[in-house]
């Protein structure tokens, strides 16, 4: 179904933001062979500066960060990504920091911590590696040495772990897309992956984190006003979070001017 509106209604079709924007998410995996294709698309959006969080690692991010820092400085901040490989031998945490450490030499101003931590990475032993698993503690804080941000994706929104019926308000995205559905061992409860992404930030408190979509609390700005304030280390960006936050037009604005200093914004699509 792709219904068009009746709605006869002047129309003004905004293209361009009216203050210069960061995007703090968003995703460019192969951002060398396209940047002359990006800033004209910037230009046109006014958007002054994009964050990629898909840097990777090792040569090729440093490839990236010269690229983009040679041809074009001050439009793009790059963030690498860890390398999950070997996790649980005892010299892969020394090699992760000491790796991070040599990506922010070679220009990655943060770290980027995909959803597959919490969801899909295991360790040697093929055990579940949990978000706030200690082997992970020493790149947080060589994060806050660095005084770099990481941001972070956990989980996904609670709806994916709640019976596919008609009460359920992603119904119609989780039948489009049925490989977003979870289950309490699918491969763990909602709550479980969200209280070990707290775990760690509490664990961390001289590191910044950005939780990615609001920390999927978007729909629960009340309790979402809690952690922030139990958790001063913290900020939030509201990619894929939209929809919740339009529909509270009223809480949202009183949430955004109360937190002003520590909302993102992110796209987190291009």
């Amino acid at each position: 179904s792709d219904p068009v509106s009746s709605l006869v209604v002047p129309e003004h079709l905004l293209q361009q933001a009216k203050f210069p924007f960061i995007d703090v998410h968003n995703h460019q995996y192969n951002m060398i062979s396209s940047l002359d294709g990006l800033v004209k698309d910037m230009d046109r959006l006014n958007m002054q500066v994009m964050v990629n969080l898909s840097g990777g690692s090792g040569n090729s991010l440093k490839k990236m960060a010269d690229a983009a820092k040679g041809r074009y400085p001050g439009r793009f901040i790059i963030f690498a990504n860890l390398n999950y490989s070997g996790i649980g031998t005892s010299e892969w945490t020394d090699n992760a920091v000491r790796q991070l450490r040599e990506d922010v030499q070679n220009g990655a101003n943060g770290l980027k911590v995909f959803k597959d931590l919490g969801f899909s990475v295991k360790d040697q032993s093929g055990r579940r590696v949990t978000v706030d698993d200690p082997r992970l503690d020493a790149i947080w804080d060589e994060c806050a040495r660095l005084k770099i941000p990481v941001l972070i994706h956990t989980a996904d929104p609670k709806q994916f772990w709640e019976p596919m019926d008609l009460k359920n308000e992603r119904l119609l995205e989780l039948e489009t897309h049925p490989g977003r559905r979870r289950g309490n061992d699918q491969p763990a409860p909602w709550l479980t992956l969200i209280g070990e992404q707290h775990n760690m930030f509490k664990k961390h408190p001289a590191t910044t984190f950005i939780a990615a979509h609001f920390g999927w609390y978007a729909n629960d700005l009340g309790h979402l006003d809690s952690l922030l304030t139990a958790m001063p280390n913290v900020v939030v960006e509201f990619g894929a979070v939209i929809a919740e936050l339009g529909r509270q037009p009223r809480a949202a604005a009183d949430f955004f001017a109360k937190y002003q200093d520590r909302i993102l914004f992110g796209k987190d699509s291009w």
